[in-house]
């Protein structure tokens, strides 16, 4: 019985130890596998980073391309455009050049009307004046001033030469006309310098513009992708350590388990063998109140037998080892007293 319990203590003992062993070789499986999943989404996620920053700055580089391409293209039909401006505006001097020609066709026919009616109205004293030194005359008074008069008409028209008077007239006109003409054709001239000008100016400014706001949105998609790879990066951290913490909590929890489970088996184990012991005990002290019972129904005494044994055993050992008839009494042998043995069979008796 004692191998037995002996055995089973070691049983559980090799399977307590190799449960633990188990715990601990599953504990390490479990962190280095951990430990691999993590590195492999790190490494992933930094590839991921790596790849959008790329794809960034590749996407801005095509675009930059693409700007560069119509600022050349800008460039290349920006003398056509100025051609055509240059025509519209050359069309216009035309219409201005030729509305001008009419105004001043129109203000020398003015001019000569005027100065014609000035001359009539100039003529109209003279012809008044005879018809009043007629009247004079009829009338019977002195004809001293119709001859004073009729003199001066030929002084007047040796001192006033109506035709000279037009062609001056009309070259201050035609003075006056060119210089309208040159003042439009610089004013032509002006403004198509300052639309060349006003047009390089533009387009260079609008070019400029356009590359310093790509340049800025370049800077500024960084900074937002750099920003979101940092929160990323930071969350799968974040991820990561609560992934270990429920890790280590899973296997201390295990652990626990375990070791309490252990602690159940060495106690139910102690207590089975407690019981087995204590069934034996009581299956022993039961086999020996039977065979007492039966030697006392066969007429035995147990007591007797056991003390003629005693003395047996006893003379045996003084005589040199061998049994022999003694006729001595209970109480000279050297074996127990009836008292005795039953005193030493009394203690298999279950308590």
């Amino acid at each position: 019985m004692t191998q037995y319990i002996t055995l089973e203590q070691k049983a559980n003992d090799e399977m307590t130890a190799l449960l633990l062993d188990q715990h601990t070789k599953l504990e390490e499986l479990e962190l280095t596998q951990q430990k691999q999943v993590r590195e492999l989404r790190l490494n992933q996620l930094q590839k991921q980073h790596e790849a959008e920053m790329n794809n960034h700055h590749q996407y801005i580089e095509r675009t930059k391309a693409d700007l560069l391409k119509k600022h050349v293209l800008e460039s290349k039909n920006l003398p056509k455009h100025l051609k055509q401006r240059e025509m519209q505006i050359r069309k216009q001097f035309r219409d201005a050049a030729r509305i001008q020609k009419k105004q001043f066709k129109l203000l020398r026919e003015e001019r000569i009307k005027a100065y014609r009616r000035s001359l009539e109205l100039s003529s109209g004293p003279v012809s008044l004046g005879s018809s009043d030194s007629v009247t004079n005359n009829a009338s019977g008074s002195s004809g001293a001033s119709s001859t004073e008069r009729s003199g001066e008409t030929p002084e007047l028209a040796v001192s006033f030469n109506p035709v000279q008077d037009e062609r001056q007239i009309l070259d201050n006109l035609k003075l006056e006309e060119k210089r309208k003409q040159a003042d439009l054709e610089a004013q032509y001239k002006k403004t198509i310098s300052e639309l060349h000008k006003r047009q390089n100016d533009k387009v260079d400014s609008s070019q400029l513009r356009e590359l310093e706001e790509l340049e800025k949105r370049r800077i500024e998609g960084i900074k937002q992708l750099a920003n979101y790879q940092e929160n990323q990066r930071r969350e799968m951290l974040k991820q990561q350590q609560k992934e270990r913490l429920e890790l280590e909590n899973r296997i201390r929890s295990r652990k626990e388990s375990l070791e309490a489970a252990v602690k159940r088996n060495a106690e139910s184990a102690k207590e089975e063998s407690r019981k087995k012991t204590r069934h034996l005990m009581e299956r022993h002290a039961e086999a020996l109140r039977a065979f007492d019972a039966k030697t006392r129904s066969l007429g035995i005494d147990n007591a007797a037998v056991v003390g003629v044994s005693g003395r047996m055993y006893g003379a045996g050992g003084g005589n040199g080892g061998s049994p022999g008839p003694s006729g001595g009494s209970f109480s000279s042998g050297s074996g127990q007293r009836p008292s005795d043995w039953r005193h030493s069979r009394a203690e298999f008796l279950p308590s």
